[in-house]
């Protein structure tokens, strides 16, 4: 790394690991799909016990037990899946150092250290809140706004938008 890198340091508590990954979550295309499917058998349910349906197309109980899968059960796992990877990910609770500069970025945390080159990163996503920064599709670094100095965010973005050879 060179001596003009751009070093932040950075705790991921699990009020901001919920939310990133609950907002990545409902991003998701099947999520949306999901619940419109969830909305459309509580819906027909609704309808049905008022007696707006002229024909019944199906019986309102699978409808109902479908929509409640989709609607209840399927968050409510999500949930506590979240909470357990946090929970039996040791490093996402520490202190974690990046350093970044034009050749990549480098974690250090209490008990691991790696470096991951601008070439091999998947992609780098900036929103209000937050940079993800991906090292697949499923794996990003977070790197919340709100614990960064307003320099440090304008230093992040220019890096990434200089660099050249990620996607």
């Amino acid at each position: 790394m060179s001596s003009n890198a751009l070093r932040i340091t950075m705790t991921l508590n699990w009020h901001r690991y919920w939310w990133v990954n609950l907002y990545l979550w409902l991003w998701s295309p099947v999520v949306i799909l999901m619940l419109l499917v969830g909305l459309g058998c509580w819906g027909y349910v609704i309808v049905y016990l008022l007696g707006g349906l002229p024909v019944q197309l199906f019986f309102p109980f699978p409808m109902l037990f479908l929509g409640s899968i989709l609607l209840v059960v399927m968050p409510v796992l999500t949930y506590f899946r979240i909470r357990q990877n946090f929970e039996r990910t040791d490093h996402a609770k520490s202190d974690m150092i990046y350093t970044f500069d034009e050749e990549g970025m480098r974690v250090e945390g209490s008990d691991f250290e790696a470096v991951s080159p601008w070439r091999v990163t998947y992609k780098v996503v900036e929103n209000r809140w937050w940079f993800l920064i991906y090292q697949n599709r499923a794996m990003a670094n977070v790197l919340v706004k709100a614990d960064m100095k307003k320099e440090e965010v304008e230093q992040l973005r220019e890096l990434v938008n200089r660099v050249e050879g990620w996607h």
